[in-house]
């Protein structure tokens, strides 16, 4: 019997297996070294899923078994702040600032 284990990172949905018959988006913790592994949940199809749908770019932990490269999750607790999407607008800036800038600063990229 394979020794339970307890692991933290982000859930993201990614694709698996390009160009072969499993190709697919499967869902994989992200650690915060970038680290990732290949994430499975009892009774879940692995082509759909479902077990892991509204959790993705959220921390998570999650505890069960390592099993040939796959992390099998018994349990997953969403921890308290969820994850901003890479892609998330920047916060807008002070009241105020920009206002003494000079025509033609844009263009400088």
């Amino acid at each position: 019997m394979e020794e339970k284990m307890r692991l933290e990172g982000i859930l993201r949905l990614l694709p698996f297996a390009p160009g072969s018959k499993s190709e697919g988006i499967r869902p994989f913790l992200v650690g915060d070294d970038g680290s990732r592994v290949l994430l499975y949940k009892k009774q879940d199809n692995p082509f759909e899923n479902r077990g892991f749908h509204g959790v993705e770019n959220q921390r998570v932990q999650v505890e069960g078994e390592l099993r040939g490269g796959t992390f099998h999750v018994e349990q997953l607790h969403i921890q308290e702040a969820a994850v901003q999407n890479e892609c998330s607008q920047e916060p807008a800036p002070p009241e105020g600032a920009g206002a003494d800038e000079k025509e033609g600063d844009d263009e400088l990229l």
